[in-house]
């Protein structure tokens, strides 16, 4: 078992410049470092590893209050169980992930397409939380929940049952999406079982990621 308490790294380029509030993986600085983790077994082949905790904070803002997972793998799969990851406002869950591959070849290298892998996963994200890396979405103070049962096979991947909605109802959707040749040339369906948004959604998603206060779009209801 490894115990870190107050941890803190430090990594930069120094030829390169820094960038205020945003993250910059040329200057990483982590700070508040708390970590227990359990290696069971760690080799070239299989590896057996319980994450009980992890928080820490980035100087550009991210603060990560809680990561923990059990993962076990060999050669030909292995599985993710448990994992959980919060920040200040957010939360995803994935309950299990088991994956299976194919023979390697001659080289020593996996098909991808020979990857199978099946998953399920609950999420309520405040997509301001990770304005850091994607600063479009720092007044994205709203709420969103996700849930999916996600499997991929013969390079399909498939996310059934997908549910994603706001917290004031304001966007809904349900239904399945399909991805297609995933390492090839992807090929994305939809079927949507619904789909409405509000007025007021659709304005505040236009000004927030274009800028512009004036333009209006015609109002979806639902499909």
């Amino acid at each position: 078992t490894f115990i870190m308490r107050r941890g803190r790294v430090r990594y930069d380029k120094y030829y390169e410049p820094e960038l205020d509030g945003k993250f910059n993986k040329d200057h990483v600085e982590l700070s508040d470092i708390a970590m227990t983790v359990r290696i069971g077994l760690l080799s070239k082949d299989s590896t057996d590893i319980t994450l009980k905790h992890l928080s820490l904070r980035e100087k550009c803002g991210l603060h990560l209050r809680d990561l923990q997972f059990s993962m076990s793998s060999n050669g030909k799969g292995g599985t993710l169980e448990g994992m959980c990851l919060s920040t200040d406002n957010s939360e995803l869950t994935i309950p299990y992930v088991r994956y299976a591959m194919a023979a390697r070849d001659s080289n020593g290298k996996v098909n991808p397409c020979g990857i199978t892998a099946e998953a399920s996963l609950a999420a309520d994200i405040v997509p301001s939380d990770i304005s850091a890396f994607v600063p479009q979405l720092s007044h994205f103070d709203r709420g969103i929940h996700i849930e999916s049962g996600l499997s991929l096979y013969d390079g399909r991947l498939d996310s059934k049952d997908t549910k994603l909605y706001d917290e004031e109802r304001d966007i809904t959707y349900k239904g399945d999406i399909e991805v297609d040749s995933l390492f090839g040339n992807p090929r994305i369906s939809l079927n949507v079982e619904h789909l409405g948004t509000s007025r007021q959604a659709q304005d505040f998603i236009w000004q927030n990621m274009t800028g512009n206060t004036d333009r209006h779009i015609a109002t979806l209801d639902a499909l």
